[in-house]
């Protein structure tokens, strides 16, 4: 009795290691705001609309409803700038949701002195529109209020501040593309 005694104790000391280790698990990480203010000096927040904009503060869960572009994580290989435009080099990681992309875009931004400069090895989760001006045939604008960066370890910080992002920030990535595939397209 004492041998099956032992193997009992064992075998349930094993089933509530595992059970431990499931629950573990599934308890999502999420960076502190400690940690994510600290993580604004190098992935700052887009606060000031250049003057020109035509872009209204419209709900991002509103935006993504709209299925006006293609979402994806994207990592910038090569940045450059001219005078009144940034022009990035990127690699599409991640296709999210949208028209499929080609592996390799090219993205421009052009609220250049109004939104952070993105550097090679940055990555971002944001909506890419295609442009439709000849002279910029097969780039892609980035779209600030609707666009994440991904930390190194996977985490996602926004470029702005609204209420979709007060959930979204400093959860991982995995999370936020979940909650985009989620939102129904506007019929």
């Amino acid at each position: 009795m004492t041998k099956y005694r032992r193997y009992l104790v064992r075998g349930l000391g094993v089933l509530l290691a595992a059970m431990f280790l499931m629950r573990a698990a599934g308890q999502e990480a999420r960076l502190t705001s400690d940690e994510i203010q600290a993580l604004r000096a190098v992935y700052p927040l887009y606060t000031n609309d250049p003057p020109h904009a035509l872009v209204g503060n419209m709900p991002f869960r509103v935006a993504v409803a709209l299925d006006a572009g293609t979402f994806a994580e994207v990592e910038i290989i090569n940045a450059r700038r001219t005078p009144s435009v940034y022009g990035y080099d990127a690699i599409v990681h991640w296709h999210i949701r949208g028209p499929r992309l080609p592996e390799r875009v090219e993205l421009f931004s052009i609220e250049y002195g109004w939104e952070p400069p993105l550097k090679p090895g940055m990555r971002i989760i944001a909506v890419l529109l295609e442009s439709n001006a000849k002279r910029l045939a097969g780039q892609y604008p980035i779209v600030w209020h609707l666009a994440y960066y991904v930390t190194d370890d996977g985490y996602v910080l926004s470029t702005r501040d609204d209420d979709f992002s007060a959930a979204m920030n400093g959860r991982r990535a995995g999370r936020l593309v979940d909650e985009i595939r989620r939102i129904p397209p506007k019929p």
